[in-house]
């Protein structure tokens, strides 16, 4: 799973998958080394919310979802 959450953190930041990032900026060890200082910064503030997500449970379509920009809405039972 951590390689899947990687690769959607760097798209998350980038527009791009990784071998599209590595194609465009140059090989590197890993894609992170390609980013940006201010995609850096998104990619540490996304990876902070996707640890979040994670930890309350949220499946892997949900945190892409809300990385992508949906919103989410919970019902909250007032009994």
């Amino acid at each position: 799973m951590y390689s899947n959450i990687n690769a959607l953190l760097i798209k998350s930041v980038t527009g791009l998958d990784v071998k599209k990032l590595k194609n465009k900026r140059g090989n590197a060890k890993t894609a992170l080394d390609l980013l940006t200082v201010k995609e850096q910064e998104r990619y540490e503030q996304n990876e902070r919310k996707t640890i979040a997500y994670i930890e309350a449970g949220f499946t892997y379509k949900q945190i892409k979802a809300l990385l992508n920009g949906a919103k989410m809405f919970v019902a909250i039972d007032e009994k």
